[in-house]
């Protein structure tokens, strides 16, 4: 199976990578992890994926396909996002008695997924950009401060856009500010934790494909 990888159907899996974690994302948002003790939002866990993947795809593909990468992961979302209220609204059978429990869970709230998608294609748009720039700059040189800068530019605009459209109107500028550090925070720390084990690895790798 690894043999018969080239560029062309890696790049496809890649998407598919890409608008599952903005998808799951959404949905293990509902859910509040406690994390040494402090709290965090659940869809931090996939955001942290995508943005290797987005990381992958900036330095070996470019920026116009990380861009059409992007932009099928909002579609996907905004579908799945659909079907799921249809789901929702359609009466449940008489032996399903858990349909409150699965409305909780599966209507997402205009304002919270209008947030979410905002924050995913601020924040990955500037880790794009900033990744494919330096590339061209530098060229083979200083990936890992492209992928961690990068990320540290576009992991503060995500963070940012989403507290501030998500909870900017219900909850205090302390609580915003301490749930942007902490989110911020976490998601530098496992890039710099992922980079020597996974992201170098999976990008010197790719390079070396065939085109198709």
């Amino acid at each position: 199976m690894v043999k018969n990888v080239n560029k062309t159907n890696l790049y496809t899996f890649l998407c598919v990578i890409s608008a599952a974690s903005l998808i799951t994302a959404n949905l293990c948002a509902i859910k509040n992890e406690s994390f040494f003790g402090l709290t965090l939002g659940g869809g931090i866990i996939t955001i942290v994926i995508d943005y290797v993947v987005s990381d992958l795809v900036a330095e070996v593909y470019g920026l116009k396909k990380a861009l059409h990468m992007r932009l099928m992961a909002i579609f996907a979302n905004v579908l799945s996002v659909a079907l799921l209220a249809t789901v929702v609204w359609l009466p449940a059978a008489d032996g399903f008695t858990m349909q409150s429990e699965f409305a909780s869970i599966f209507s997402l709230s205009p304002l919270m997924l209008s947030a979410s998608m905002l924050a995913f294609f601020c924040g990955t748009r500037v880790n794009d950009w900033l990744m494919s720039r330096w590339h061209e700059m530098n060229g083979k040189r200083g990936l890992f401060r492209r992928c961690i800068l990068s990320t540290v530019a576009g992991g503060i605009v995500d963070t940012v856009v989403f507290t501030l459209v998500a909870y900017g109107l219900t909850y205090s500028w302390m609580d915003n500010l301490e749930n942007i550090i902490l989110t911020y925070g976490l998601k530098i720390l496992v890039e710099v934790i992922v980079f020597p084990i996974i992201t170098v690895h999976a990008i010197g790798w790719a390079k070396k494909l065939p085109a198709a």
